[in-house]
């Protein structure tokens, strides 16, 4: 089995991308989000991605997707850490996600179901949220702890 590494998208993936979100029923018009992706990539070939966009302090994951020949592997639940993990390293307190047919994969992940009106204004914005086949879609969020040191070196969760 060929070596799988997690990178940031580039341009050249767009193509491996749209099909990847395509093939998965997912909005693939996504040119605009390459700085946003990570993919795993096998052998020079995008075989999964995801997307974190930053609103105002929050961050909005989408377009998960995974090749069906490279499902069952980890991959979806690789991209999610990670982009979860950028996330909190850019200091984004919560992380928003839209979904049909995911919701008990991604609570798994720590997120819970919202209702819309509990979405930040930025995020609310977004292209995605407006876009209205995501209307009757399930909104989740993922509240993201800050550490912060106090006197004596102890760490205390914000």
């Amino acid at each position: 089995m060929a070596a799988l590494t997690i990178e940031e998208g580039q341009s050249r993936d767009l193509p491996q991308i749209r099909a990847l979100l395509h093939d998965a029923g997912l909005a693939a018009d996504v040119d605009h989000l390459v700085p946003c992706f990570l993919v795993a990539r096998e052998n020079g070939r995008v075989v999964a991605c995801a997307a974190l966009e930053e609103y105002a302090g929050a961050g909005l994951l989408r377009s998960v997707a995974v090749d069906p020949s490279h499902r069952n592997r980890g991959l979806a639940q690789s991209l999610v850490t990670a982009q979860i993990a950028r996330a909190r390293a850019r200091g984004l307190s919560a992380v928003y996600l839209l979904t049909d047919t995911a919701a008990d994969y991604f609570a798994r992940h720590g997120f819970r179901t919202i209702a819309r009106t509990e979405v930040r204004p930025a995020v609310l914005a977004s292209e995605q949220f407006r876009a209205e086949n995501c209307t009757s879609s399930t909104v989740m969020v993922l509240e993201i702890s800050t550490e912060t040191t106090t006197n004596g070196g102890r760490r205390m969760e914000a």
